[in-house]
């Protein structure tokens, strides 16, 4: 069976459609009778806020996410929010593969990030330290118990870096989905730059972050429950461009780049995931695109670099998809990465899966002190070796 894809949430860098909200009232919710835990924060009034009221209460914690690449261009946005005085929650995909971020708070102050505090990439959670806001920034407190089926919850974020932009619906169900675990699924609309922003109740609490939906059908949209972001235990700040070279495990650098990717992939990202790729790949698919579209390769590189992909005459954007499509059906894409061996600026790592003992290996090169995959590289290896 073919699941349907998972589609993260992060920001075109060109918006092509204007997001329309009206006001309106919300239904009173009555939360269950079991005490909050001790790691959740209450807030100071247990009666619900009506729509307008709630918005006003919960839209100065949020933020929009800045994602950089190590040359100062924007590669990303996203969505995040306060929960302690310098610490920003957001999602893990948000941050990854950036050299450096900034948040922009509601009233346009600009912080930088100084460091990743706690992730777990498993759940699409980070924790971040920013530079102290000019003025005190209120943290959202987090709802000390799972939402229920039919719960009406608001989103606020920067969807297509539309900043403060609010939806709403009601939470449909909470089940398990595969690889993050247990999510909060709803319909409250969402839209790329959505991602870490929060879902909250009608008392101001957040229930979820935003994290991705799934297409083919409507108002399948899903968010990380409250308790990942509870769990999260603040340690040493990690510079964000060594939090994505070298995780917060003990895994080789050059096996989190080889998975990002994959992610990436996954996610359709594809600017982020041509980043990844060494400049032999580049020129390889470049040359491909080209030929096979019969247009120049200067106007090939810029569709596939995510330039211009709104004016694409020619349609080889769609290049991307049936590329995702392919390595889903034949290549393995999904399991364990690890390090094989490396030779200074190279390494292969190893993709294993407890159903298939063969491994597959893919080259790795380190590039101007990022690891990048080299597809076009390992094609050629591969072939060698037969």
């Amino acid at each position: 069976m073919r699941h349907r894809p998972v589609v993260f949430l992060l920001a075109a860098l060109s918006v092509s459609g204007v997001l329309l909200a009206r006001p309106q009232s919300y239904p009173t919710y009555t939360p269950p009778s079991s005490s909050p835990s001790a790691s959740a924060s209450a807030t100071t009034s247990n009666a619900p806020l009506s729509g307008v009221d709630l918005v006003k209460q919960v839209n100065p914690s949020v933020v929009k996410i800045m994602v950089y690449n190590v040359g100062g261009d924007l590669r990303d946005t996203g969505s995040g929010f306060f929960v302690g005085p310098n610490d920003v929650v957001t999602n893990c995909h948000v941050i990854a593969g950036g050299d450096h971020a900034e948040v922009k708070t509601r009233d346009g102050a600009i912080l930088a990030v100084q460091g990743v505090v706690a992730a777990n990439r498993e759940r699409d959670v980070a924790r971040l330290r920013v530079a102290a806001p000019p003025q005190p920034v209120p943290a959202l407190p987090a709802a000390a118990i799972l939402p229920e089926a039919g719960e009406h919850v608001v989103v606020i974020g920067s969807p297509l870096g539309l900043e403060d932009s609010v939806s709403d619906g009601i939470v449909s169900a909470i089940r398990d989905q595969a690889p993050f675990g247990q999510v909060v699924q709803m319909t409250a609309p969402v839209s790329p730059g959505n991602s870490g922003g929060p879902v909250v109740n009608a008392h101001g609490q957040f229930v979820g972050v935003v994290c991705f939906y799934r297409t083919g059908g409507q108002n399948l949209n899903f968010a990380i429950p409250a308790a990942a972001v509870i769990d999260l235990v603040p340690k040493t700040v990690q510079r964000l461009s060594e939090w994505n070279n070298g995780g917060t495990n003990s895994r080789h650098p050059a096996a989190e780049a080889c998975q990002l990717w994959f992610t990436t992939l996954e996610a359709k990202r594809y600017s982020s995931a041509w980043n990844l790729m060494t400049d032999t790949t580049q020129k390889a698919y470049t040359r491909l695109v080209a030929t096979q579209y019969k247009v120049a390769e200067d106007e090939a590189r810029a569709i596939l670099e995510g330039q211009n992909v709104a004016y694409d005459p020619y349609h080889v954007a769609g290049f991307w998809d049936w590329f995702r499509d392919y390595m889903k059906a034949n290549q393995r894409c999904s399991g364990t990465f690890s390090l094989r061996s490396q030779d200074g600026d190279s390494a292969i790592v190893e993709l294993t899966d407890p159903a298939d003992p063969k491994p597959v290996p893919y080259l790795m090169f380190k590039v101007n002190g990022v690891w990048k995959l080299g597809l076009a590289e390992t094609y050629d290896y591969v072939r060698a070796q037969h």
